[in-house]
């Protein structure tokens, strides 16, 4: 009977081993962690639809010589924003939640922007899918499910693999948007103020001065819209590393505390904090 306490104590570990996943998730939580402040950086974008659509009325009326003639209707930009948006909250509070979870603490949200309903049909410059829509949808549900059945780390396993099939949905759309037509929009702006600014040094009257002006300014802003397209390019490769590294801890969710997982976790992690050191770089 000496040996009862001791047997009693080695019961209650083993069973709160089993209930709640006796194991080391440091690395899950640092890439939790990483991959939430580096998808945070989407508040922080230099440019979006709407404010691009307004710069090309801007440029359409300092090219005509005249003061808000253009008319310029970018209801569509800004229902594309919106719904970007809207993602963006959506996986922002996943990550959130996949950060508290993995450290053993509560999830808890407001849901005011995942009670917005999309549905397949046109929106603005951005085209939501049934399938983009239900993504959203359901890991809008997955977030709700988390806070009321009180979520802990024993149900980490579960979250990410309910979550993984929705939640690359919505960031290869995201991804789609920034990177690619957002991108597209920024690089036409870009094409057409260098035919302006290249119409104006024609027409400046052969005065080398008023043409050195008009070039340096040419290119200071060239180069400020250059740093705007990396910088939605190297934000479109942080989200393919987050669905990456996300997959990844679908893949081999029964040892999440395998030191073969550590490693190649924290390869990711180190990729996203990678990124995100180029885009601040661009920002400056």
């Amino acid at each position: 009977m000496k040996n009862k306490p001791a047997n009693l104590l080695f019961l209650v570990v083993f069973l709160s081993c089993c209930g709640f996943g006796c194991i080391n998730l440091k690395h899950v939580n640092d890439f939790a962690t990483t991959a939430h402040k580096g998808f945070e950086g989407f508040a922080t974008l230099p440019v979006n639809f709407q404010q691009l659509c307004l710069d090309k009325c801007k440029e359409l009326d300092i090219k005509n010589n005249k003061l808000n003639s253009s008319a310029c209707d970018c209801d569509a930009a800004r229902k594309a924003d919106s719904v970007d948006y809207l993602f963006y909250k959506t996986v922002d509070a996943y990550l959130d939640g996949l950060d508290k979870l993995s450290a053993d603490e509560l999830t808890s949200y407001k849901f005011d922007a995942l009670t917005t309903q999309l549905t397949g049909d046109e929106m603005g410059v951005a085209k939501v899918s049934p399938e983009q829509a239900g993504a959203y949808a359901k890991l809008a549900g997955i977030i709700t499910k988390a806070v009321t059945d009180g979520y802990r780390r024993k149900m980490l396993r579960q979250y990410i693999g309910e979550a993984n099939a929705p939640l690359k949905i919505v960031l290869h759309y995201l991804q789609l948007n920034v990177a690619g037509n957002l991108a597209i929009v920024l690089n036409a702006n870009k094409g057409r103020l260098e035919s302006d600014y290249f119409s104006l040094v024609k027409n400046s009257s052969d005065n080398t001065y008023q043409q050195r002006q008009i070039i340096e300014t040419f290119y200071k802003l060239k180069a400020t819209m250059d740093n705007e397209s990396g910088e939605l390019k190297a934000y479109g490769r942080l989200l393919q590393v987050i669905a990456d590294g996300h997959q990844k801890l679908l893949d081999n969710a029964g040892k999440l505390d395998k030191a073969g997982l550590i490693d190649l976790i924290s390869q990711y992690t180190s990729n996203i904090k990678d990124i995100c050191t180029q885009i601040q770089i661009l920002k400056k």
